[in-house]
């Protein structure tokens, strides 16, 4: 055996790829460089058919996490303490605006009030509101459906459709009739034959928003209630 054969083939040629790895690698001042050296492929997976495999063009290093972390938290920091200046200097332009005001004091403390006491109410309604956005989603979704059907329907109750196609059948087998009519005749019971479909969807879909209604019967009324209104007395 050759004395230079080696048994293991290197996916990396250091004479081949360094230079090359150095020059396209694009640089990142917050980034872990990654090894040079890459793994070795034993040789009982390669053949005289295996690809070697190309050098990517650009070679983008591993992010450092706990670097750009913190220099978010510095970030978010800096805006902490401006937003603090901010509210700092909007206090002072008020008192500056109004000045020592009993009675603009009084109205902000009876506004202050009036918050505190709607807060369950206003706290309810948005939780309400979450609860029913997709509900009312639904409800929006079936109402289309149904307008849409009814533009394509002449009955919306299948007994009255099929008590209609019954009377048709009788008179085109009873009645005389000229051709002209008979044809007529024949095509609107075809037409309603037709529409047994969409009537059926139709019912579907009502009752589809009739149980939405009924299982969120309380929340709907609760959502209609009005907040109540009180008036602070001197």
């Amino acid at each position: 055996m050759d004395s230079n054969y080696n048994d293991d083939y290197y996916g990396n040629d250091e004479n081949l790829y360094s230079s090359a790895l150095n020059q396209n690698t694009k640089n990142d001042p917050g980034a872990i460089s990654i090894p040079k050296k890459l793994r070795k492929i034993p040789i009982w997976k390669i053949d005289e058919n295996s690809e070697i495999p190309e050098m990517p063009q650009v070679v983008v290093e591993m992010p450092n996490d706990p670097h750009y972390n913190k220099l978010l938290k510095e970030q978010d920091d800096l805006i902490a303490k401006h937003q603090k200046s901010i509210n700092d200097i909007k206090a002072k332009i008020e008192i500056e605006r109004y000045g020592n005001n009993p009675e603009r004091t009084k109205l902000l403390d009876d506004r202050k009030k009036l918050g505190d006491i709607l807060k369950p109410f206003t706290d309810e309604l948005y939780t309400l509101n979450e609860k029913l956005y997709p509900v009312k989603d639904d409800m929006t979704y079936y109402r289309n459906e149904k307008d849409l059907l009814q533009r394509e329907i002449d009955f919306k109750d299948m007994n009255k459709l099929n008590a209609e196609i019954r009377r048709i059948q009788e008179k085109i087998g009873f009645s005389s009739m000229t051709m002209t009519e008979e044809k007529r005749t024949i095509a609107l019971k075809a037409k309603l034959e037709g529409q047994r479909p969409k009537v059926e969807k139709y019912k579907e879909l009502s009752d589809a928003l009739d149980k939405l209604y009924k299982d969120n019967d309380e929340s709907l009324k609760r959502q209609k209630v009005k907040l109540p209104i009180t008036k602070f007395r001197n």
